[in-house]
């Protein structure tokens, strides 16, 4: 009976999930870009002579051999800086990801596979969320609290879970009908061991791309905040708030400006192209092409 309570995507697509990402080249490219970005980041006091808030007489100096991307307004190193903001946006990133996908999980797989009134409470919950527009709403407590990377941190996890919420509801809502569940239920297995046993590992291929594409999705909501001074709060180097500062020297130097947006931009593409390699090389059932 053991055999017959098994997944229906066991896997061995984990034997050529590799192979399948390998096909996808701009997957390929965007997870060696992202590799070396978060490289950077965290070997940023190697990479660089200067610290982020290092101050000096060379304001809004041109690239030179001291200075290779120039200073601010302010004399800072504009090298040192953009590498010490990827350091904030990353974690930015992934810890807001890792918020969503926690409570995310949580109330799609009990909205999913227990359904009746708990999917209609649960459900009703996360239309409430999504109702709530998560940047406003960011700036209104912003005005009241103490914004930092923690506030960032926290309000964009705690509002931001409930795309990942439905995928997972949708997946346990078409899992749970299979006769493996079935098969579980008929020898009396505990619903929260066929959740976790069972269900849940089939889900693994949606969450980790919903994860990924959350890091996205966060990158961009802490630079919007940041940019309009709700965010991550100077002297602290985020790409947000450089590009804040820079708005006032745009003419007169626009590179300030356009350094941190192409690395905003950079980021989210590539991590959207690893995600749909993911996407791909995790699903059995789609074609693979090369690209």
């Amino acid at each position: 009976m053991q055999g017959m309570v098994q997944p229906i995507t066991q896997v061995r697509q984990g034997e050529s999930a590799w192979q399948r990402f390998r096909r996808n080249k701009l997957a390929v490219i965007g997870l060696i870009v992202l590799v070396l970005m978060l490289s950077a980041a965290i070997g940023a006091s190697f990479l660089t002579d200067y610290a982020p808030d290092e101050v000096s007489y060379d304001f809004l100096a041109p690239p030179s051999k001291q200075h290779p991307l120039g200073t601010d307004d302010v004399g800072r190193d504009e090298l040192s800086r953009l590498i010490y903001a990827s350091r904030i946006s990353l974690t930015v990133g992934i810890c807001v990801s890792t918020i969503t996908v926690i409570i995310g999980v949580l109330v799609g797989s009990l909205a999913g596979f227990y359904s009746g009134r708990t999917d209609a409470w649960l459900s009703g919950g996360i239309n409430v969320l999504l109702s709530i527009p998560l940047i406003p709403l960011a700036m209104v407590l912003g005005a009241f609290l103490k914004t930092n990377l923690l506030f960032v941190v926290l309000i964009l996890g705690f509002l931001s879970w409930t795309g990942v919420a439905r995928i997972i509801r949708a997946e346990f809502l078409s899992l749970k009908e299979r006769e493996f569940i079935t098969a579980a239920r008929l020898i009396g297995m505990h619903d929260m061991r066929i959740i976790i046993r069972h269900i849940l590992p089939n889900t693994f291929p949606s969450i980790i791309v919903a994860a990924t594409l959350q890091v996205a999705a966060a990158i961009l909501a802490e630079s919007a905040l940041s940019y309009l001074g709700f965010g991550i709060q100077p002297p602290t180097a985020s790409w947000g708030n450089m590009l804040q500062n820079a708005q006032r020297f745009f003419r007169v130097y626009p590179m300030l400006a356009i350094y941190p947006g192409v690395l905003i931009s950079l980021t989210v593409i590539n991590i959207n192209f690893v995600g749909d390699g993911l996407r791909d090389a995790l699903d059995p059932r789609l074609k693979h092409t090369s690209t």
